[in-house]
């Protein structure tokens, strides 16, 4: 293997981790948003 395979391989990885943890926080934060407003609504009716 060439090391700047290597390297190239390590960099996605490295990107693709990044990029999931950056999801994963911003469907979090929707996901909580979206509870509460759903929280709100049913104790309006």
């Amino acid at each position: 293997m060439e090391k700047s395979d290597f390297y190239k391989t390590n960099f996605y990885a490295e990107l693709t981790l990044f990029i999931c943890i950056i999801f994963q926080k911003y469907y979090f934060l929707k996901i909580l948003e979206f509870n509460r407003v759903f929280e709100k609504f049913h104790s309006n009716n």
